[in-house]
C-alpha cells in the first residue's frame, strides 16, 4: 500500500501580493534606468564607429584623388618624351640646336601642324605645369652613359620631363611633381 501525503496549499494574502507587486515594480523601474544607460552607451559606441568610418572614407577619397593626379602627371610627362622622339625623327638638328639646361615644352605649329619644342613652361588644364630640360649625355671610356666624369656625346641627349601641380610658375621646388628621365640619340 502506498502512502499518500496530504499537502496544504497556502494562498498568499492580499498584503503579500501588494508587497511583491511593489518589489517587482521597483525592479522594473531600476531596470528601465539601466536600459536607458545601456542605450546611451550603445548610441555612443555606434556614433564613434560612424565618425571613424567617415574619417577613413575621407582619407580614401584624398588618396584616390592624389593617385588620379599622379597618373595624369605620368601620362603628360610620357607624352612629352614621345613628342620629343617625333621631333627627333623629323630632324636631329631640332634637338641638337636646343640650348642645354633651358626649359622647353612640346607644342604644335604650322599648317599642317607638326610638333616643335617651344621655350618655357607649359600650363595644361590650368592645373599642371610641364617642362622639359635637355642636357648632354656623358660617356665613360667604355662608351657607357655615366652621370659625371665622362665625355659629352654629341649624338645623345639626356631628357628630363617634369610635370608638377600645386605650383605657381614653374616646377622648381614644387611640392607635387613627377619626373621621367630618358636618353635619345641621333639614330639616323
Amino acid at each position: 500500500m502506498a502512502w499518500i501525503k496530504k499537502s496544504r496549499i497556502i494562498l498568499p494574502t492580499k498584503t503579500t501580493l501588494c508587497k511583491k507587486a511593489k518589489s517587482m515594480s521597483a525592479q522594473l523601474k531600476s531596470n528601465k534606468g539601466i536600459s536607458l544607460i545601456e542605450i546611451l552607451v550603445a548610441i555612443s559606441i555606434v556614433s564613434i564607429a560612424l565618425v571613424s568610418l567617415m574619417g577613413l572614407f575621407g582619407n580614401y577619397i584624398k588618396i584616390a584623388k592624389l593617385q588620379e593626379k599622379n597618373i595624369e602627371a605620368i601620362n603628360l610627362a610620357q607624352e612629352a618624351i614621345e613628342t620629343i622622339r617625333a621631333v627627333r625623327d623629323e630632324s636631329w638638328t631640332n634637338i641638337s640646336n636646343l640650348t642645354l639646361g633651358a626649359i622647353y615644352h612640346p607644342a604644335k605649329q604650322g599648317t599642317p601642324q607638326k610638333w616643335i619644342l617651344a621655350s618655357g613652361t607649359e600650363t595644361i588644364n590650368e592645373f599642371f605645369l610641364r617642362e622639359v630640360i635637355f642636357e648632354n649625355a656623358l660617356r665613360d671610356v667604355s662608351g657607357d652613359i655615366v652621370e659625371s666624369d665622362g665625355v659629352a656625346d654629341p649624338d645623345t641627349k639626356k631628357i628630363t620631363s617634369t610635370v608638377c601641380w600645386n605650383s605657381q610658375t614653374n616646377c622648381t621646388g614644387a611640392k607635387d611633381e613627377i619626373t621621367l628621365i630618358t636618353y635619345i640619340s641621333n639614330w639616323k
